[in-house]
């Protein structure tokens, strides 16, 4: 689905609303920390460090994607809707190269390391 598709369709009418009331905060790089595939809900931390952006199944069109992974780097559109920070168009980025570290560290299992090496000193 393209954009020309969406901006045509019912669905792409949150599009044009949020472009035309200033909303639209424009294509970045996103990586996904969370996704559930059966529920298509998701967060995704944005490049511009501001809040969490949600992955929701009736508001989210994935370009070009059938599925996404935790720990897959995007490119992704953001707008504010009801107050929460939405992504609204998910494509993938091409040679995807750092998603498999990423998801790595974001899946890894979190064990006891031993003794804790921090010491009060005041």
């Amino acid at each position: 689905m393209t954009l020309d598709m969406i901006a045509n369709g019912l669905s792409g009418c949150a599009l044009v609303i949020a472009v035309y009331i200033g909303q639209w905060e424009g294509c970045m790089f996103g990586l996904v920390l969370w996704y559930n595939e059966k529920n298509q809900n998701g967060l995704v931390w944005c490049e511009d460090q501001g809040p969490l952006a949600c992955i929701c199944q009736k508001n989210t069109i994935l370009e070009d994607l059938e599925t996404l992974r935790q720990g897959q780097l995007i490119r992704c559109k953001v707008a504010k809707r009801d107050g929460i920070r939405t992504v609204l168009i998910v494509s993938e980025v091409e040679k995807d190269i750092p998603s498999e570290v990423l998801r790595e560290i974001l899946t890894r299992k979190r064990t006891n390391f031993g003794k804790s090496s921090l010491q009060v000193v005041a």
